[in-house]
């Protein structure tokens, strides 16, 4: 393990940023800071990563960096005007691919198991909830993203099972949470908006983006 001092003070941080992002963006006057913790959160959690590189397996970390990258691109877009909706939509939808290469990078294709059938039907539901409220400039934008998102995770949670590890356990739980704030997202945006989505949504994408970046510092081989 790789629990170092940056590793746990980063955390901290990260949580407190988080904390802070949410509680701002439900207060009136909140929203400069809201634009400025929200960000900062992400690029604590990335910091993460990059204080817990590791030589060995050095495809998976600098892989799982670069994707957080593309999420802090994709945070500051859905934050802008509208018109930035779909550009933000494929910052995270990047940052999926390479999360998904990742996964791959350390454990090979494992996109068959038992988990494969209950994502894919979520991901079938979740597109049929929504589509009647998805605009017609963004349907195909919103159905390739939802594929992503679910290939990414139903890799995830292959890896995890095919090495066994701790990491790949705690990255596996991280795409997963990260995939529950886009169905919440897309729930909120598209068919039924609801107050604590804001709240929901950040809250189990930043559990995500923890869990995932977090698993490089406690990365575990099996025996």
């Amino acid at each position: 393990m790789n629990l170092t001092p940056p590793v746990v003070g980063l955390s901290l941080a990260a949580l407190c940023t988080a904390v802070g992002a949410i509680a701002s963006g439900y207060h009136p006057k909140g929203r400069l800071a809201f634009n400025i913790l929200k960000p900062s959160t992400t690029v604590l959690i990335f910091a993460i990563v990059a204080a817990s590189v590791r030589g060995s397996e050095i495809r998976y970390d600098g892989l799982i960096a670069v994707a957080l990258l593309f999420s802090l691109a994709g945070d500051i877009l859905l934050m802008l005007p509208p018109r930035y909706f779909a550009p933000g939509i494929l910052c995270f939808s990047i940052t999926h691919v390479l999360y998904f290469l990742a996964f791959i990078s350390v454990s090979g294709i494992a996109l068959l198991h038992l988990g494969t059938p209950l994502l894919g039907i979520t991901a079938i539901a979740l597109a049929a909830l929504i589509w009647p409220g998805v605009e017609h400039s963004l349907r195909i934008p919103i159905l390739l993203y939802t594929l992503l998102i679910t290939i990414m995770a139903i890799q995830a949670v292959g890896s995890a099972i095919v090495l066994g590890s701790v990491a790949l356990l705690i990255a596996a739980v991280g795409a997963l949470s990260f995939y529950a704030s886009d169905a919440m997202l897309a729930i909120d945006r598209f068919r039924s908006p609801f107050v604590a989505a804001r709240a929901a949504v950040l809250s189990s994408y930043w559990l995500g983006q923890w869990l995932i970046a977090f698993s490089v510092a406690v990365w575990s081989w099996p025996a």
